[in-house]
């Protein structure tokens, strides 16, 4: 995801056991997928992506930019 961190606001977590999630933000969809299929572990089948697209209503503070 590094690629992606550079044109994107990118927030990740994930745990051991767990899948993970990236958010992404200031992207457009179309640069997004293509970056994703970029990604070394998803080229590789590693790892598969789904992208949801969100609209929050209400955020905490730390996520604020995702209402704008």
């Amino acid at each position: 995801m590094q690629a992606v961190a550079t044109t994107a606001d990118i927030r990740t977590t994930s745990g051991l056991d767990t899948c993970g999630a990236v958010v992404a933000h200031n992207t457009s969809r179309a640069d997004l997928e293509t970056r994703i299929q970029e990604d070394p572990f998803v080229a590789e089948g590693v790892v598969s992506a789904d992208i949801l697209e969100i609209a929050p209503a209400r955020v905490d503070e730390r996520l604020a930019f995702l209402k704008t």
